[in-house]
This record gives structure tokens, sequence and C-alpha cells, in this order.
């Protein structure tokens, strides 16, 4: 479980410094990467703040916001 979490957190950190590639038109990354945060925030919140990733959690935040994914946020 250790390394699996470790895995996970490294992970976060690696998309924290390449966020700016993800770009602004829509695409299968974005929805990729929000719906995997999303998981994790509703089962692992302890990882986002372990991983220190300010810039993706703010990205997610305004992606969180959109529509759809209010529609399919897990009750």
């Amino acid at each position: 479980m250790t390394r699996w979490e470790t895995e996970i957190t490294r992970t976060l950190q690696h998309i924290e410094t390449c966020l700016d590639s993800l770009g602004e038109d829509l695409t299968l990354a974005h929805l990729a990467l929000g719906a995997a945060i999303g998981y994790l925030e509703f089962r692992l919140p302890h990882l986002l703040q372990a991983a220190a990733c300010p810039q993706t959690l703010a990205w997610y935040a305004s992606f969180h916001e959109r529509p759809a994914m209010q529609a399919t946020q897990p009750a």
C-alpha cells in the first residue's frame, strides 16, 4: 500500500511540472485527469495533500465546475 501511495504522489508531482502542456482545448487528457483527481478527492484525499501540487489542484477546482463533472459527482 505504501508503494502504491508513493507512486500516486510521484505521478501527481510529475503532472504538476507539465500541467502547462495540457492546453486549453478539451481533450481526453483533461477528462482522464479530472476523473483521476476526482477519484482521489473522493477516496484518498490525503494523497492530494501529500503531493503538494497547488497548480494541479487549482486546475481541478476550475475543471470540477464543469456541468459534466457536477452531474457525475459521487454521492
